[in-house]
């Protein structure tokens, strides 16, 4: 929370709701209790503040918890699709070579 803080800080923000630490602390223990951990928000805020969309959309932490879903595509190493089947592949419907009248 006191890092989102920061960074609002660093774009201007210096004027926030009275009871915007209340609501911030909340989310941050929701999200926290469902798995992140304090690095992860942090992580999160700064790829916030990097990315176009979310640099200027950021203002508390609701903002983070709708951006984490994101956060975390983005986080993970890309995956490479095979081109050719594994082997051992069984393939359950193969691709028929002809058809014969009466088949159903």
């Amino acid at each position: 929370m006191e890092h989102l803080r920061r960074k609002l800080q660093e774009r201007g923000i210096n004027i926030l709701p009275r009871d915007w630490h209340l609501r911030s602390y909340s989310i941050s223990r929701q999200m926290q209790e469902q798995g992140a951990s304090a690095d992860d928000l942090i992580a999160c805020i700064d790829w916030m503040a990097e990315d176009p969309y979310w640099s200027r959309n950021m203002d508390s932490m609701s903002a983070v918890r709708g951006a984490w879903a994101q956060f975390r595509l983005a986080s993970q190493p890309a995956r490479a699709s095979p081109t050719e089947p594994e082997p051992g592949y069984y393939d359950p419907m193969p691709v028929l070579e002809h058809w014969e009248e009466g088949e159903p």
